[in-house]
């Protein structure tokens, strides 16, 4: 699995990263490897209820980016559970709210790619079991 990490502030070399990621380099290795992985422990939902509590409150652009940076560590959390389609959602999420993060767009491109991966996966598994995707075989009598 391509390992995604939060945010922590730091864009170097993301543009370069993130255009591996769209020519489908899936195992180019991770990305931002000098930073750590997102805090498993963190109770993500929420922070982000409180967050959004906040920018109800009183709308300010420091509460609105540190909203897109929780539901990005969220949605990174939820990859590296394996849990793809939730992570999806979250990373979307992060783009509404900070849509100009190269992070943020490179995680999201991560994530469907380990959603097409798995599903290849699948595919590749229901062949060799001769499922309805395997192609026609026949004994030699």
């Amino acid at each position: 699995m391509t390992t995604l990490h939060p945010h922590r502030g730091s864009f170097l070399l993301i543009r370069s990263r993130e255009a591996l990621l769209l020519i489908g380099l899936l195992w180019a290795g991770p990305l931002l490897a000098d930073e750590p992985a997102a805090d498993p422990s963190t109770d993500w939902p929420s922070v982000i209820a409180q967050l959004r509590q906040q920018l109800d409150a009183m709308p300010r652009p420091d509460t609105r980016r540190q909203l897109a940076i929780a539901y990005n560590n969220f949605g990174v959390s939820l990859v590296n559970l394996g849990r793809f389609d939730e992570a999806r959602q979250q990373l979307q999420r992060a783009l509404q709210y900070d849509a100009d993060d190269p992070q943020f767009r490179a995680n999201l491109v991560v994530a469907h790619l380990e959603i097409a991966k798995a599903a290849y996966q699948a595919h590749q598994l229901e062949q060799t079991r001769g499922g309805a995707g395997a192609p026609n075989l026949r004994r030699r009598l």
